[in-house]
């Protein structure tokens, strides 16, 4: 093995490690899309119970947000709470259609569905008390 070789073997490896730094920084979107890539009806359980979670509080962030601030009233809303819990189990609309119709991934699907009707079945029976 001669010096030529050595410099070659230098020059590969110092591509490669460059080449792997940009790897390392594309592999965090990777890992967050694999992680979405799943087709399991445990994550679309998951998935489907997290979704409408978020989207309540942040429908309710935003309803307090737009409270005119001369109205010192607490509790002063422009949505009832059940109006914002059937927006947020609506919202579960959008990645069942996603992952039916774009993906192709019916276990997931068919969790967001299943959480979708308990929701929804937990919401009438619960109505009078909200």
């Amino acid at each position: 093995m001669g010096f030529e070789d050595l410099r070659d073997d230098m020059k590969i490896n110092n591509n490669d490690s460059s080449f792997n730094n940009k790897e390392e920084k594309k592999s965090i979107g990777i890992l967050i899309r694999n992680f979405f890539n799943r087709d399991t009806f445990v994550f679309g359980v998951i998935l489907g119970f997290l979704l409408p979670i978020l989207g309540y509080f942040v429908i309710t962030g935003l309803d307090y947000l737009f409270i005119p601030p001369s109205n010192n009233i607490e509790g002063l809303r422009y949505l009832r709470n059940s109006t914002v819990i059937v927006i947020s189990i609506f919202l579960n609309l959008f990645p069942f259609r996603y992952y039916m119709i774009n993906k192709k991934y019916d276990r997931t699907g068919r969790g967001i569905l299943f959480d979708t009707f308990i929701m929804t079945i937990a919401f009438f029976i619960l109505e009078n008390y909200l």
